[in-house]
C-alpha cells in the first residue's frame, strides 16, 4: 500500500516551508538595507542611509553593524550623545567590533573620559595588536596624559603600518605644533592632506594651525578654498564668516552669506544662517529687520518666518510671534510645515504660562502625526505638570522608540516615575541617561536629587562625585555637593567643598559663600562679613549671600547695617519672601514691632498662599497679648495656605497654651493624617491627651498608639510621653522602665521628674519617689500635675505618720 500525504500534513509542510523563506527573506531584507545604507553613506546621504540601517533594525534589532553605522551618522552630525549611545550598542552586540570600540573611544577622549577610552583602546588592541586605528587612539590618550614619547612611538608605529594614516598624520602634527615645531606640524598636516586632497576636515586643521600662528590670510585662504571644494555646506560660510567678524570685517563676513544667497536664491537654509549670524554679531533689532527683508521677498519662506518669530519673542513681542506662526498655520495648513509652527507656538505658549492652549496645539499635531517627537514631548511635559504620570510614559516610550537616545524623553520618564514614587526605575532611566551623555550634567543632578529624596544622601554625593570626576570644576556638582553638605550639617566636608570651589574658580561666588558660612560658624564674625560681601560682589543677583550678610549683622546687633543690607536686596526683588520676613525679624529685634507688623501685612497681601506673612504676624500679635488676634490670623493662614501643616500646628499649640484643648486635638489629627511622619505632633497630641485627668479609656490608648514609635528613641522628652501613657494606662513597671530612660537620655526636667516620681511610687520605690518629686515642686517651673505631685507627698507623710 503507497504512503499517502493528508492535508494536515500538507498543511503543516506548506507552512513550514512559508516559514523558512519568509525567515531567508528577511535576512536578505536586512542584507540589503544595510548594503545600501552604507552606499548612501559613504556617497554623503545621510539622512536616507539613516533610513536603510533603521528599516535593517527593524528586522533585526541586534544587528551590530547597523548600529554601529547609526552612530557615524550621528557622529558626522554632531550628534555625540546619540553615536556614543549606538556605539555602546553595537559593542554589546558584538564586543569583537574594533571599528565601534575605536570610535567610541575617541567620542570618550574627546570628552575627556581618558581612562574609558584607554580601556576601548585596550580591548581593540588586544583583538588586533597591529590595528592602526587603535594605535592611534592609544597615541592620543597617552598625549592627552602628557606622556608625549609613548604617543610618538605608537604613532609612528601606525604610521609605519599605514603611512598615510589620516589621523596619524593629524595627531603627529598636533604634537609637533604643542613641541613650537611649526614646520612639523605643517608638514605633517599636509601630508595627510596630499593623500586626501578634498578632506576639508583636514584642511580646517590646516587653518587652524594658521590662525593659532596668527597667519591671517593663509587661515583666510584655506577656509575659502574648504568653500570651493563643498560649496553647499552652509557651516563652511559660517566659518568663513564668523573668522572675517573675529577679524573685525564685518561687512565682508555678511557680505560671505549675501554672495551665496545671490548664487543660491531659493536656499532658505542660507537666509536663516544670516539671520542668525546677524542677530549674534549686530543686534536682534537689525537681524529682524533682515528677516522681514527676505520674507518680503518670499512670504511663504517658513524657516525665515519661524526664524523672526523667535527674534520677536526673545524681544518680548509675544503677540507678533504669535502672528508669524499662524501665519504658517495658514499658508501651510497641516503639511510638515504647518505642523511644525503648531508645535512652536506650543512652546511659546507654554513659555507665557498657558498650558492649556499649548495642549491643544500639541494634540493638534499629533492627530495628524502621532510619531511627531516634538509635539509628544510637550505634551509629555504638560501631562508631567498635570500630574498624569501614565500619559508621560506613553509618550516618551513613543519618543524613546523613534529616538533611543533622546535625552529629553529620557529626563521625562524619569520624572513620571519620580511622580509615582517608583524611585528604582526613575534611577534606572537617569543611569542610562548618564551612559548615553556622561559628561552632560543634568542627568547627574536629577540621579542625585532622586537619591536624596529616597534617603540615600551617600549615594546622591556619590554620583555628584562622577561627575566631577568626568567634568572637573563642574559648579553644579560643587553646588549640589553643597547643598547636601548643608543639610547635613558636615562642616568638615564643606570647608573642603569651599576650598576646592576657590581653588578650581577663583572667582564664582558660592566659594566665598560657603567659607562665610564656616566662618561665621567659628564666630569669625567680621571675615564673615568679608567672604560674604566677596560672593555678593561676584553675583550681586545671588539672593543667598546677601541672607547670610543680614543675619551676621543682625547676631552682631549691627541692625541698621542689616536692615540697609536686605532693603537693598528688596529694592531690586520687592516680592521676595525670604527676604521680606527676615527684614520684618530685624525690625522685631530692633523693638519696632509696628513696622514689623505692616511688613508681615505686606507679605500676605502680595503672596497671600505663603505661610511666613501670617506667621510672622501671629507672633507679633502673641507678644502683644493679643492672644484672639494671633489665633485668627492662623486661622486665615490655614484656609489661606490650603491647611499649610507648619500653620496647623503653630495654631494647634496656641489653642492648647489658651485651654482649647479640644480644638487643638483635632488640628493635631488633621496635621497627621496628612503626615503621619510628623513625631513632634504625634508627641504633642499624645501628651495633650494623657495630661487631662478625665481622659477616657480610648483616649489613652489612642496616647499610647500615638507614643509608641518612639519605643526605640533617645529623645528624653519623646520617652516622657510614651512612658507617662503607659503609666495612665495603669503599666506602671513598663513606665518606671522608659522614664528612667528618659531621665539618663538628658537633662531632667522638671515634668519629667514628676512622672517618674509617681510612677516608682506605684512600683514601691517610695523614697525614690519622694525625691524625685521634691525635686520637681522646689524647681519652681509650673508644670502640669504639680497639684498631683504634692498631693501625692502629702498622701506619702500621712502613711509613713500612720506607719
Amino acid at each position: 500500500m503507497g504512503v499517502s500525504m493528508t492535508n494536515r500534513t500538507r498543511t503543516f509542510l506548506l507552512a513550514c516551508v512559508i516559514f523558512l523563506l519568509a525567515g531567508c527573506g528577511a535576512e536578505d531584507r536586512k542584507d540589503r538595507y544595510l548594503n545600501r545604507g552604507i552606499e548612501l553613506f559613504e556617497a554623503g546621504d545621510l539622512i536616507k542611509a539613516r533610513l536603510e540601517f533603521r528599516n535593517a533594525l527593524q528586522i533585526d534589532d541586534k544587528d551590530a553593524t547597523a548600529w554601529m553605522m547609526l552612530g557615524q551618522i550621528e557622529e558626522d552630525e554632531q550628534n555625540w550623545a546619540q553615536a556614543f549611545g549606538a556605539y555602546t550598542r553595537s559593542i554589546e552586540l558584538d564586543p569583537n567590533l574594533i571599528e565601534a570600540l575605536v570610535r567610541r573611544g575617541r567620542l570618550l577622549l574627546a570628552a575627556n573620559q581618558v581612562e574609558e577610552a584607554r580601556l576601548d583602546a585596550g580591548l581593540a588592541l588586544e583583538l588586533e595588536p597591529e590595528n592602526p586605528d587603535a594605535l592611534v587612539l592609544r597615541g592620543a590618550i597617552e598625549r592627552r596624559s602628557g606622556d608625549i614619547d609613548t604617543a610618538l612611538a605608537d604613532i609612528e608605529h601606525a604610521l609605519a603600518l599605514v603611512p598615510n594614516h589620516r589621523e596619524g598624520l593629524v595627531l603627529l602634527g598636533q604634537i609637533r605644533l604643542s613641541q613650537d615645531d611649526v614646520a612639523g606640524a605643517i608638514a605633517a598636516t599636509r601630508e595627510a592632506i596630499d593623500s586626501n586632497p578634498n578632506d576639508t576636515e583636514l584642511l580646517l586643521i590646516l587653518g587652524g594651525i594658521y590662525e593659532t600662528l596668527g597667519r591671517t590670510q593663509d587661515a583666510l585662504a584655506t577656509l575659502r578654498q574648504i568653500i570651493e571644494i563643498e560649496p553647499g555646506i552652509i557651516s563652511h560660510r559660517q566659518r568663513l564668516a564668523g573668522f572675517l567678524a573675529q577679524q573685525g570685517s564685518l561687512d565682508e563676513a555678511i557680505g560671505v552669506y549675501r554672495d551665496a544667497i545671490n548664487a543660491n536664491p531659493q536656499e532658505t537654509e542660507l537666509k536663516l544662517a544670516l539671520v542668525r549670524f546677524i542677530a549674534q554679531n549686530q543686534s536682534l533689532e537689525q537681524a529682524g529687520l533682515e528677516a522681514e527683508a527676505l520674507l518680503a521677498v518670499n512670504p511663504q519662506a517658513h524657516q525665515v518666518r519661524f526664524a523672526r518669530a523667535e527674534i520677536q519673542a526673545s524681544q518680548g513681542d509675544v503677540s507678533a510671534a504669535r502672528a508669524n506662526y499662524r501665519t504658517v498655520m495658514d499658508q501651510a495648513g497641516l503639511t510638515a510645515a504647518g505642523l511644525e509652527a503648531h508645535w512652536r507656538l506650543a512652546i511659546l505658549e507654554l513659555a507665557q504660562g498657558n498650558p492649556d492652549e499649548a495642549w491643544t496645539l500639541a494634540e493638534t499635531v499629533l492627530n495628524e502625526d502621532s510619531n511627531n517627537e516634538q509635539a509628544l514631548l510637550i505634551r509629555a511635559s504638560l501631562a508631567l505638570q498635570r500630574e498624569q504620570p501614565d500619559q508621560v510614559i506613553a509618550d516618551t516610550r513613543t519618543v524613546m522608540r523613534l529616538d533611543p537616545t533622546s535625552l529629553d524623553a529620557i529626563r521625562l520618564l524619569a520624572q513620571a516615575h519620580l511622580q509615582k514614587e517608583d524611585f528604582a526605575l526613575a534611577q534606572d532611566v537617569l543611569q542610562n541617561a548618564i551612559t548615553l551623555a556622561p559628561t552632560e550634567p543634568t542627568s547627574y543632578l536629577d540621579l542625585a536629587r532622586v537619591r536624596v529624596l529616597s534617603g540615600d544622601l551617600n549615594g546622591a554625593l556619590s554620583v555628584l562625585d562622577e561627575l566631577l570626576r568626568q567634568v572637573p570644576g563642574s559648579v553644579e556638582a560643587q553646588n549640589a555637593i553643597a547643598q547636601i553638605q548643608l543639610g547635613q550639617q558636615d562642616w568638615t566636608a564643606l570647608e573642603s567643598s569651599s576650598n576646592r570651589i576657590l581653588e578650581d574658580n577663583p572667582e564664582h561666588p558660592l566659594g566665598y559663600y560657603l567659607r562665610g558660612l564656616l566662618l561665621e560658624r567659628q564666630g569669625d564674625n567680621e571675615n564673615a562679613i568679608a567672604a560674604f560681601e566677596a560672593s555678593i560682589e561676584r553675583a550681586p543677583d545671588t539672593i543667598e549671600p546677601v541672607l547670610a550678610l543680614t543675619r551676621v549683622y543682625a547676631s552682631l546687633g549691627r541692625f541698621n547695617a542689616a536692615e540697609r543690607t536686605i532693603r537693598q536686596l528688596l529694592a531690586s526683588s520687592p516680592n521676595n519672601i525670604t527676604a521680606s520676613t527676615l527684614l520684618a525679624e530685624i525690625l522685631v529685634a530692633d523693638e519696632r514691632p509696628e513696622e514689623a507688623r505692616e511688613i508681615y501685612q505686606e507679605v500676605i497681601r502680595f503672596s497671600g498662599q505663603a505661610p511666613a506673612g501670617y506667621l510672622g504676624l501671629a507672633q507679633i500679635q502673641q507678644r502683644s497679648d493679643d492672644i484672639e488676634g494671633a489665633i485668627a490670623t492662623l486661622r486665615r493662614g490655614a484656609d489661606a495656605t490650603e491647611r499649610n501643616d507648619f500653620l496647623l500646628f503653630n495654631l494647634a499649640v496656641l489653642l492648647q497654651q489658651s485651654g482649647q484643648d479640644d480644638d487643638a486635638a483635632a488640628l493635631y489629627e488633621e496635621i497627621l493624617a496628612s503626615s503621619p511622619g510628623a513625631d513632634v505632633v504625634a508627641n504633642n497630641l499624645a501628651m495633650l491627651l494623657t495630661a487631662s485627668p478625665d481622659a477616657s479609656r480610648d483616649q489613652l490608648e489612642r496616647a499610647l498608639d500615638l507614643a509608641s514609635r518612639f519605643t526605640n528613641s533617645t529623645q528624653p522628652a519623646f520617652l516622657d510621653t510614651l512612658g507617662w501613657a503607659q503609666y495612665r494606662l495603669g503599666r506602671y513597671e513598663q513606665a518606671a522602665t522608659t522614664l528612667a530612660r528618659a531621665m539618663a537620655a538628658g537633662e531632667p526636667f522638671a515634668e519629667l521628674e514628676y512622672h517618674l516620681g509617681m510612677a516608682y511610687l506605684k512600683t514601691g520605690r517610695e523614697a525614690e519617689g519622694v525625691k524625685l518629686l521634691q525635686r520637681a515642686i522646689e524647681s519652681g517651673t509650673i508644670f502640669p500635675g504639680i497639684e498631683d505631685a504634692q498631693a501625692a507627698l502629702a498622701a506619702v507623710a500621712v502613711s509613713v505618720e500612720e506607719r
